[in-house]
């Protein structure tokens, strides 16, 4: 009996370190990784050339949702 356990302990300890390896070896996501950093530096240089024009909107946003809360005090 205790042969058939310690059987099973090595089998699930030697399949388990293989799921780690191949986990730790795998390149699935390195290429998520380089295109998650090319997305954020494409959204920083249109956030840079529309700059003034995000500004101003942002501005009038927060305008109208102060006047608006304004006007929903009175």
């Amino acid at each position: 009996m205790l042969q058939k356990l310690d059987m099973m302990y090595l089998s699930g300890k030697s399949r388990a370190e293989a799921k780690l390896r191949d986990f730790l070896q795998s390149e699935k996501g390195d290429v998520n990784i380089v295109s998650i950093v090319v997305i954020i530096g494409i959204v920083i240089i249109i956030a840079g050339i529309f700059r003034n024009q995000i500004k101003s909107l942002v501005e009038s946003l927060f305008q109208t949702i102060g006047e608006n809360a304004k006007n929903a005090i009175k």
